[in-house]
């Protein structure tokens, strides 16, 4: 949950001049545009992150690793890849 809420507070506090912001037409609002867990429905252009996107978190043994899938929906396939 700490790494998806670093990414999220990262992208939220990006200016428009930002080349992420740029190439997605728009700044980040949670809430808005910017969400975690579940994506919704509406806009049609946003960004979800949800944790545990890949394989099940593995904490077995030395080492922990997590997963984080960033799901980019938008109108422009250009714009979304």
């Amino acid at each position: 949950m700490t790494i998806c809420n670093s990414v999220a507070s990262y992208l939220t506090s990006l200016t428009a001049t930002n080349p992420i912001c740029s190439e997605f037409g728009s700044t980040f609002t949670f809430g808005t545009n910017l969400f975690m867990y579940l994506e919704p429905d509406s806009p049609s252009s946003c960004v979800t992150i949800i944790p545990y996107g890949g394989a099940p978190v593995d904490s077995s043994g030395y080492k922990y690793e997590s997963y984080v899938q960033m799901r980019i929906r938008s109108t422009s396939r250009q714009t979304s890849t």
